[in-house]
């Protein structure tokens, strides 16, 4: 989120790190069966999300990130998909009331415009939320 926040740019060398650590770890911890469920938690977000790429919405690595989240939590990957896009789209809703407010104290007109946002900062609050509600196990 630090990479996220201050360059716009998650580094592939840190996805990769982590990528390859949760792999050993997964193994390690699970065996065979915890590391094809980790692959699979991995590959999920990076297929699912993919068009979102492609249409510029989301950032190639906040993908990566939520498939290296993937490794760690298997097929629970997907409820910290959801947790972070309702948190994104709360965010976005109060982004669009504030800009309302103003437009009706300033009594001027819409201004529409693009605001970027630093995503891993929403997947932060989804995995923590995901930790909130009992998820993660790794048998540590």
């Amino acid at each position: 989120m630090v990479f996220d926040l201050k360059t716009g740019k998650i580094p592939n060398w840190y996805n990769l790190a982590w990528l390859i650590y949760g792999l050993v770890l997964i193994g390690f911890l699970k065996g065979g069966k915890g590391l094809i469920l980790g692959i699979f938690g991995g590959l999920i977000p990076v297929i699912g999300l993919m068009v979102l790429f492609v249409w510029g919405v989301l950032g190639a690595g906040d993908i990566k990130l939520l498939g290296v989240i993937g490794v760690f939590v298997g097929l629970d990957v997907v409820w910290i998909v959801i947790y972070s896009f309702l948190l994104c789209g709360i965010y976005g809703g109060g982004l669009v009331l504030t800009r309302i407010v103003r437009m009706l104290v300033k009594s001027s007109g819409w201004k529409y415009g693009h605001t970027k946002v630093a995503f891993s900062v929403f997947i932060l609050g989804g995995f923590i939320w995901y930790i909130c509600k009992g998820g993660v196990n790794l048998g540590i």
